[in-house]
């Protein structure tokens, strides 16, 4: 589901802004891992959505460790 939404979001954003350069990165905890099983509440799931320049390498090798090193 998470990575549907990622895909929805950046299409979403690419259409209302006219542009085919668009990045989204979603980092969220799952309530479903950290309460069931395994109860793992430090766990992350990460998704991310490239289109247009950001599918360029070096660009988004940029973009990635801009948003990771604030």
């Amino acid at each position: 589901m998470q990575e549907r939404l990622t895909v929805q979001i950046g299409k979403e954003i690419e259409q209302v802004l006219n542009t085919p350069d668009v990045a989204v990165v979603i980092d969220a905890n799952h309530l479903c891992v950290a309460s069931r099983g395994v109860n793992d509440t430090n766990s992350k799931t990460g998704t991310a959505y490239f289109s247009g320049k950001f599918r360029k390498k070096e660009i988004k090798r940029e973009f990635l460790d801009y948003i990771n090193n604030p």
